[in-house]
This record gives C-alpha cells, structure tokens and sequence, in this order.
C-alpha cells in the first residue's frame, strides 16, 4: 500500500482561520459566522456540538442586530455584546483546531483506489531498548543501544550522527531486514490482531537504502515483478 499524504488539509484550516479573523475584524460577523459553519463541517471532529455552537451564535448574533437597530441598548452594551460573540467564535475556532490536530487524519490510497483514514497520532512503530551487536575481529566492536522510539502517522522523524553510530543498522531493523540483538519491537498500526504477520507488514514499510543495489534483467520485468508481489494487477 502506498501512502499518499494530503497536505492541503492543513493549508486550508489556516485559510479558513485567517478568513474568519479578517470577517471579524473588518465587522462582517453575518459572513464570518457562515465561513465559521463551513469550517466546522470540514474540520471538527465533534461535529454536532460545534454545529449546536454555530446555530447559537446565528441566533445571539440575529438578536444583537435586532436590539442594535431598536436602540435598546448603549453603544458600549453593543459594544461589549459585540466583543463578546467575537470572543465566542474566535474560542470555537480554536477548540475545533486543538481538536483537529490531536486526531488529525491523514488519508491513504491502497492499490484499489479506495481511502483508508487514520489517525495521524497513531503510533505505526514502538520499539524500546533495542540493541544491536557486532563482534568485529579486527576492529572495535560495534554495539547499538536505543532506549526507545516511536513513529507516528504524518509524522517525520530524522536520524542524523557521524558515520559508524548505527543509523543505516537503525533503519534496517525498523524496516525488518535486520534483527536486533534485543528489545522490544511492535507494529501496532500495521496490523490487526496480535499476531506478527511480518509479510503485511513489510508490504506497508519501504525503505530505501542510500546505495541501491544493481538489479538483473530489464527494468519492466523489475517493475511487474515488484507489483506483483504487491497484489498490483493489470498491464
């Protein structure tokens, strides 16, 4: 499965904010209400409750524009009204935007066509006390100690050191070409029971080394023997 991470989602949250903020400010709170239910219908994640709020601002903001045009109030009651719903809207905004980034979804393409969601705080690699050793006859030995790791959907994480600290070792036992010494290793997002299925797992990691190695044959034969140990079919 390939995954193909849609980043406009984010784009257009900021969008969305700096719109409403600027309806706000420029006093357009009718407009600024409205892109206000559209936010919430793309973005909350308790849609329901959020949409509540938004029909009761509709409601509180009909009714300020109603006390305003029969001048039963003071211009500093309206004014404090009217700071008060901005004040209201400006706080949904950012509850909706907490909400969104804590169980932010990152959507996947598999080979079929079809969206597979997930949550991007979902934790894809756990490892915790890894080792890895060498025993080098003519050199020093090599030990590699990790004292834990986790990966998380949508996330992107760097491994960087001087040559020889056991970044590429890393690598290879997170892809599972390389078993460590010792440690603790789990996959929980790439699979559905308990059961290590080490074949789905692989087919949903890649790695790329830095130097890759030299293939034989044609490219084309590489290519559909590679998607077909993938489940790809077709020409």
């Amino acid at each position: 499965m390939q995954a193909r991470y849609k980043t406009l989602e984010k784009e257009r949250l900021e969008s969305f904010v700096i719109e409403i903020e600027t309806l706000i400010t420029k006093a357009d709170m009718g407009f600024a209400i409205k892109r206000l239910g559209y936010f919430v219908e793309e973005f909350a994640v308790k849609k329901n409750q959020a949409k509540r709020k938004v029909n009761l601002f509709c409601s509180r903001y009909e009714k300020f524009l109603t006390e305003e045009r029969l001048g039963i109030f003071s211009a500093e009651e309206n004014t404090r009204v009217w700071r008060e719903l901005s004040y209201d809207v400006l706080k949904l905004i950012c509850s909706v935007i907490e909400e969104y980034t804590i169980s932010y979804k990152v959507k996947y393409e598999d080979n079929k066509g079809l969206l597979i969601t997930k949550p991007i705080n979902k934790i894809v690699f756990f490892a915790k006390h890894i080792t890895k050793h060498y025993s080098r006859k003519q050199s020093n030995e090599f030990n590699l100690f990790l004292p834990e790791l986790k990966l998380r959907f949508g996330e992107i994480t760097s491994i960087f050191g001087e040559n020889g600290n056991g970044k590429t070792t890393l690598l290879k036992i997170i892809a599972g070409e390389l078993a460590q010494s010792s440690g603790k290793i789990e996959y929980p997002a790439l699979i559905d029971s308990k059961k290590r299925d080490w074949y789905k797992i692989k087919q949903q990691i890649a790695y790329i080394p830095q130097d890759l190695p030299k293939w034989s044959g044609l490219l084309v034969d590489n290519l559909h023997f590679a998607a077909a140990i993938h489940g790809i079919k077709g020409k």
